[in-house]
Order: structure tokens, then C-alpha cells, then sequence
């Protein structure tokens, strides 16, 4: 409509699925090879896509959603809600304008963004590629970046622990989901706002030979390149 809508959508595949816009009676729909999901002229339209409770593969983009290979094109939404239940799930998602969020719910999920060349700051709670909005993910176990842009793994207003592990190039926030950033040139590890951060980069089981410089920043090298 032309206020701000909330639109539910659950693609059960083979072209079908349910619609339902600010809590009307969904609408279930067959074999519908194409269809386009336009949220018209709200300022806050907020389109939630759910998954099912197997095994997803799920990929977003700010004009496309697919779900297990059932593609339906997006118009006007001002943000995107994900969820992808049980199962071992995979969302990829590629950075825009529109904010997204992905609510990985039980099993073992994996959200991977596409960030190309742009600088990244991931968040024990989000994503956010150069001046694009956040992608923000809860109960995901690995975010994967696979750009080659500088990361920055950022901590909170307390006091964190920040774990950088270039040789296999990952990392972590506090225990959180596990980081990867295969084709990353360097890693920035942030404290932010703590005042007791520890950041901790490991080697491997060989002999390694690290260079750390000091300074305003300290740069550790020599498994990848990692400045903190």
C-alpha cells in the first residue's frame, strides 16, 4: 500500500508458497513461476522472509530473494528479515542500501556477504561493507567474507577478546561465530570501547616468524598481515 506495510513471505517451492501483508489472511500461491513482491510507496516497508525447517540456501540482495532456488523479485522494501529456522542453513547476501537481517535460529548456519574490494567492520552482531547498511545476524556459527577489502573485526563497549588467526585466516569475538576472510588484503582488530581489550593473534603448530612493529597501532606480520 501506500503506508509503511509488513509483508511475510514463506516460499514452499515448486513455485508456491504464502503471502500475507499487515496481518491480513495469508494468501497461498501454486506454480507461480514469476513473481515480483512490490511493497509501493511506505517509507518503512519491512518485507520478513521465512525458511523451512530443513537445510536452506538462502541469497538476498536489495532487489532479489531466493530461497532453495525459487527466486522472487523484490521492489521498494526499506528493510529484509530473513529467518531460516531449523536446519543447517546458508544465507549469502550481498551488501546494499537496504538493511537486512538474518536470524540463523538452531543447527549450524553460515551467513556469507559479498563484500568485493570495500573496507568491512564485522561486529559480534553485524556486518556493515564501506557505506552500505548493516547486515545484522543473530545464531549464525561462521560469517564468511569473501572480499578482498581491509576487515575490521570490532569489539564492544566492554571489555573484549578480539582472536585473529591469519595463517587459516580467521576470527572471533569473544567466543562468538567464527570469521572468515579467505581473500581479505589485511585485518584490523578494534577494541572500541573497552578499557581492558585483548587481542589475540596465534600462529600455527610450526615455527613461525612474526614482525611486530609498534606505534599508534601495532602491526603484526608474518602470517598474513594483521594490523591491530
Amino acid at each position: 500500500t501506500a503506508a509503511s506495510d509488513a509483508i511475510v513471505l514463506a516460499p514452499t517451492g515448486n513455485a508456491g508458497g504464502s503471502l500475507q501483508v499487515n496481518g491480513s489472511s495469508p494468501v497461498t500461491f501454486l506454480s507461480l513461476e514469476t513473481l515480483t513482491v512490490d511493497a509501493d510507496g511506505g517509507a518503512g516497508d519491512a518485507l520478513t522472509v521465512n525458511a523451512s525447517a530443513g537445510n536452506d540456501s538462502v541469497s538476498i540482495t536489495s532487489t532479489n530473494v531466493t530461497v532453495n532456488g525459487q527466486s522472487l523479485t523484490l521492489a521498494n522494501e526499506e528493510s529484509i528479515v530473513a529467518n531460516l529456522g531449523d536446519g543447517d542453513d546458508s544465507a549469502t547476501v550481498t551488501a546494499s542500501a537496504v538493511p537486512v537481517t538474518v536470524n540463523g535460529g538452531t543447527g549450524s548456519d553460515t551467513l556469507t556477504v559479498l563484500n568485493g574490494a570495500a573496507g568491512t567492520t564485522v561486529t559480534s552482531s553485524a556486518v556493515t561493507v564501506g557505506a552500505n547498511a548493516a547486515i545484522t545476524d543473530t545464531a549464525t556459527e561462521t560469517v564468511a567474507l569473501t572480499g578482498s577489502g581491509v576487515v575490521t573485526v570490532q569489539g564492544t563497549g566492554s571489555n573484549d577478546t578480539l582472536t585473529i588467526n591469519p595463517a587459516i585466516q580467521t576470527a572471533q569475538i569473544n567466543g562468538g561465530a567464527t570469521i572468515t576472510y579467505a581473500s581479505a588484503t589485511a585485518v584490523t582488530a578494534d577494541g572500541a570501547g573497552g578499557t581492558n581489550d585483548l587481542v589475540q593473534v596465534n600462529g600455527t603448530s610450526s615455527n613461525d616468524a612474526l614482525t611486530v612493529t609498534r606505534g599508534a597501532t601495532t602491526t603484526v606480520t608474518g602470517l598474513g598481515g594483521v594490523t591491530v
